[in-house]
């Protein structure tokens, strides 16, 4: 979860209204979602910068930069030309409604790069005994700092270093697994396993699919949130499957058919995990290790309406699969059990998913002392500040709180509140959560861009746990946890 920011706060409400009217019409009009998300950005953002030609080139640089990062696609007479096109109005043709033609004309001169670069290193792939591995070249893999190349034959060249090295590394990755089940005693896991050129293919395939089949949301979502990343690293934008993938973790509760997926290199998507009472395992035919290859997503049952699914973006197959509670998805799938080839229709009526694994627990750790005491100390858990925002039944805050009554009760001589790996979540729960442990006072201010300062202050009259407290925090205890944690530390 990323640090609080416009994100999640002072975008939360403002992103919903921006594309809620994809649930009202049948297409969004994306060019007043920028409009209007520029001027909430212009009018409440902290950094309020002047909306002028240089905010319009940080947009431009920031938006090329999130397509092409490392400078493999684009030659550097592309940017040179988009550049001179777009490279100072871009805040105008926002603020005008006029700005999805820009992005679309920049990320379809990125689509038609990437598709002659990829092709490029798949075609080299196809002889990969060519690669000798024995020259003394250096292959730079960062690129973030470079220039981009100037011509096309200099951009064959550092495709060519690149598959090289991916080639070497896939190879020694290879060696290194293969010794050690050889000291083990184990069967090599990669043996039969395709031919490393293979597999590098099989991922470049994915990624080119990736940019050929961006929709208008897709590639404006990339372009709208490189926008919002200009003002700070923790501003962006959110698309509406992203806002839904949002609240449902939030909520800590989705519907769907409760199973975790995972891309496999050769484009199929794998089950790594079945929730436990969930649809699928409910239903029971899908298992560990299958390999779900096409969607037929309102299990029409017609060869038309399955959806091949090779090489297709992780969260569209989640999309794909996820719907309405009680309806029924038919899922295309090699059994992992199964003979070679064999397929297996699967049909699963989607419901309701709870991810108990992000849910705060607790337990009583009892230690036995050298003089033969035993020691009780309260073990509470909280992977994230999760909150329902749309009618608060799940709030971690009620969790925790019944958590430390119960551990209380118990009679334990200590609490340890496990805050490592808390990328943190809604600020309401944090500032509720602070008063069990201090009681009513101030936990957090808010500054805004006019410099008014709101306190946002506990409401628990008294702290319902007085007792030693210890927090544990690591480098991704951010956002929320930072604000626990330093609170809880200031009141110490």
């Amino acid at each position: 979860m990323k640090n609080i920011s416009i994100r999640k706060f002072i975008l939360s409400s403002s992103a919903l209204m921006l594309v809620s009217t994809s649930w009202l019409c049948a297409k969004t009009n994306f060019n007043e979602v920028g409009k209007q998300m520029v001027m909430l950005l212009s009018n409440n953002h902290y950094a309020h910068y002047e909306f002028d030609e240089k905010l319009g080139k940080r947009f431009f640089e920031g938006y090329i930069k999130s397509l092409d990062r490392n400078k493999n696609y684009f030659l550097k007479s592309d940017v040179e030309n988009l550049r001179k096109k777009f490279g100072s109005n871009l805040h105008q043709l926002l603020i005008e409604g006029k700005s999805v033609a820009a992005a679309t004309e920049i990320h379809a001169l990125y689509r038609k790069r990437a598709n002659t670069r990829i092709k490029y290193a798949q075609n080299l792939l196809k002889d990969e005994a060519a690669f000798k591995f024995v020259s003394d070249r250096k292959v730079l893999i960062s690129r973030e700092k470079a220039d981009w190349p100037l011509t096309e034959a200099e951009a064959c060249g550092l495709w060519r270093n690149q598959v090289e090295q991916s080639l070497l590394s896939e190879q020694l990755r290879r060696d290194s697994i293969a010794e050690l089940a050889k000291e083990q005693g184990k069967e090599d896991p990669l043996k039969g396993k395709d031919a490393p050129g293979k597999m590098i293919s099989y991922r470049f395939e994915r990624i080119l699919h990736g940019i050929n089949s961006s929709n208008e949301e897709e590639i404006v979502d990339a372009f709208l949130s490189a926008v919002a990343l200009s003002y700070d690293p923790h501003t962006d934008y959110m698309s509406m499957s992203e806002m839904e993938r949002f609240m449902s973790g939030m909520q800590n509760a989705l519907v769907g058919i409760g199973a975790m997926l995972q891309a496999e290199d050769d484009g199929a998507t794998k089950i790594t995990g079945i929730v436990v009472g969930g649809p699928a395992d409910k239903q029971g035919d899908l298992k560990l290790n299958d390999r779900i290859v096409g969607v037929d997503s309102l299990n029409v049952g017609t060869p038309e309406a399955m959806s091949d699914i090779m090489f297709e973006k992780l969260d569209r197959v989640v999309d794909m699969i996820r719907g309405k509670e009680g309806t029924e998805v038919r899922l295309k799938v090699e059994p992992a059990a199964g003979a070679p080839g064999e397929i297996k229709m699967i049909i699963i009526k989607r419901g309701k998913v709870e991810l108990k694994d992000e849910l705060a627990k607790a337990e009583v750790i009892e230690m036995k002392q050298t003089n033969g005491d035993k020691r009780r100390l309260g073990w509470v858990s909280l992977p994230a500040f999760y909150a329902d925002f749309k009618n608060w039944k799940t709030r971690c805050s009620i969790d925790i709180e019944k958590l430390v009554k119960r551990l209380k009760d118990e009679k334990v001589e200590g609490i340890i509140l496990d805050l490592r790996g808390n990328g943190g979540g809604s600020l309401e729960e944090v500032r509720r959560m602070t008063g069990f442990f201090t009681g009513r006072g101030p936990v957090v201010q808010v500054k805004n861009h006019q410099g008014r300062v709101e306190v946002k202050d506990s409401s628990h009259r008294a702290p319902i746990y007085d007792g030693p407290l210890v927090v544990l925090i690591d480098k991704t205890s951010a956002s929320a946890s930072e604000i626990l944690a330093g609170a809880l530390q200031d009141y110490n």
